[in-house]
């Protein structure tokens, strides 16, 4: 399924009748990013991110992995780190060490992310004491879940490094001050708490996936 972000910027409004007047530029030429530290604590196990994005430049070709989302120490600690990253092999990945140093989670699509002419739709959807194991951090592209997964370590009942009480970053690393990501972002919302599917944010029009 095909997605677009700027569809009524070519003016058929009779198709998407709610344009994204804005987006956020990153340049890891000039090392970009947002952060923000929470006063309290979220929910640690139940959460949702999605975001729109388009890459600048491909993970591949620079050789150097680009974040998305990060929180963590710069020491060990309690918190741990978490990212979601993408590899220089051009993968979505979500990595977790909840105690830093300790048992660390890694989870990756197979489907690759090479096309920088596009808007990707992307949500990371954790329900971490889930019964089923394979439900408890989902991923989903442009609203299909990917079930061609692979997993080092079980994402079991856990409090993920994301949601407390440490700095969070959009764009970059956290714990390495690297990372930086190359391109746009829009749309983007952390629901903490809560475990939503895709069609929470976007909704399939004429075939096309497009944010609600």
């Amino acid at each position: 399924m095909s997605s677009l972000l700027n569809i009524a910027a070519g003016g058929d409004t009779g198709f998407y009748e709610f344009p994204i007047e804005s987006t956020l530029r990153f340049d890891d030429g000039v090392s970009t990013y947002l952060k923000r530290t929470p006063a309290s604590a979220g929910n640690r196990k139940h959460w949702t991110w999605s975001a729109w994005i388009k890459l600048g430049n491909l993970s591949s070709d620079t050789g150097t992995f680009q974040t998305l989302l990060s929180s963590g120490t710069v020491s060990t600690g309690t918190n741990g780190i978490f990212i979601i990253y993408i590899s220089t092999d051009d993968k979505l990945y979500v990595y977790n060490d909840a105690n830093f140093g300790g048992s660390s989670q890694r989870i990756n699509t197979n489907a690759v992310f090479r096309d920088t002419n596009a808007w990707y739709h992307l949500v990371v959807s954790a329900d971490a004491d889930n019964s089923t194991a394979a439900n408890r951090m989902r991923i989903f592209i442009n609203g299909t879940q990917q079930t061609d997964l692979t997993t080092t370590n079980a994402f079991t009942n856990i409090d993920y490094g994301l949601s407390a009480t440490v700095e969070h970053n959009i764009g970059r690393y956290r714990y390495n001050s690297n990372g930086f990501f190359d391109g746009y972002m829009a749309e983007i919302n952390f629901i903490d708490g809560t475990t939503l599917d895709p069609t929470s944010f976007a909704e399939s029009k004429n075939g096309v996936w497009v944010p609600k």
